[in-house]
């Protein structure tokens, strides 16, 4: 592969590091190597696969007899201890956790360093840049925005809410990218702790103020994040569009601030107040019988 063929492709995976590896790996019954195109990432990583299939192999063989984990493996801390920031990166990879890795992209997509997002998940920054490098290549395009935005929002599907409508693992994986990206660092601690960062009350008769503000600044989060994966439909295209034309007539009409902020909470509060006459509509045309 030219080593400009990924440099220039508009096409090109944030993963695109790590299939190329998986493509070598799973090359058939004959050992597949890196041809002189491969980079250092792509060549150091599959070393360390077939590093570490051989060390869990013997580490099987090691903890038989006593029935500990291969964390116990003299084999495997061998490998661990000369790579951890490769077995840390692997790691977050792996891990079931879904939510995790969405975090460290997002703190990614927020343009935080390698020491600011290990510092966050007290892992080591070397992890954080080989993560990027192998599975979420995307700081050398952080200004390329509309490929960046293409990445995050992936597919159409993977924007859908689950079967029963809930939000899904997908979808909260798109909220974090999306605010991290276009807000920044600030913008995603708010998004992850709605509470806001305000200060904790230093008296009792403070409490009730405190929780006052924290619910604002929940509802403003939550409110902002639906509306990144509200679907529009014939059911509430029109009411979208008749808020976002009383928030233009609220912006253009009124000047001072709290006025402003009570118009449009009595806009929103038409929508809101219209929505369960809609519904009732919608469900009495789902089970009108067929003619």
């Amino acid at each position: 592969m030219h080593p400009d063929f990924q440099l220039f492709d508009p096409m090109r995976a944030p993963s695109w590091r790590y299939h190329r590896v998986m493509t070598l790996w799973r090359g058939g019954e004959q050992p597949r190597f890196p041809t002189r195109w491969d980079d250092r990432y792509v060549r150091t990583y599959l070393h360390f696969l077939r590093e570490y299939r051989s060390a869990e192999a013997r580490g099987e063989v090691e903890v038989a007899a006593s029935g500990r984990g291969l964390d116990h493996s003299p084999s495997i801390m061998e490998l661990f201890g000369r790579k951890a920031h490769l077995w840390y990166a692997h790691q977050l990879h792996t891990d079931p956790d879904g939510e995790l890795r969405a975090l460290v992209q997002a703190r990614i997509l927020a343009r935080e360093s390698d020491d600011q997002i290990a510092l966050r998940f007290q892992t080591l920054p070397a992890a954080i840049d080989w993560y990027e490098k192998l599975f979420f290549h995307v700081r050398d395009r952080l200004d390329c925005r509309d490929w960046i935005v293409k990445s995050i929002l992936g597919t159409w599907l993977a924007r859908q809410p689950g079967l029963d409508g809930t939000q899904t693992q997908s979808q909260r994986d798109l909220i974090y990218k999306i605010f991290a990206y276009h807000g920044g660092t600030h913008v995603l601690d708010a998004l992850i702790c709605a509470l806001g960062p305000q200060p904790a009350p230093g008296r009792a008769a403070d409490t009730e103020a405190w929780f006052e503000s924290g619910l604002k600044n929940t509802v403003k989060v939550k409110a902002a994040a639906a509306l990144q994966i509200l679907a529009t439909d014939k059911f509430n295209a029109m009411q979208l569009v008749e808020l976002g034309l009383r928030v233009l007539h609220t912006d253009a009409s009124v000047g001072d601030d709290e006025q402003r902020r009570s118009a449009l909470e009595s806009a929103v509060a038409d929508l809101v107040d219209g929505l369960p006459q809609e519904l009732a509509v919608r469900q009495e045309k789902s089970q009108t019988p067929l003619e």
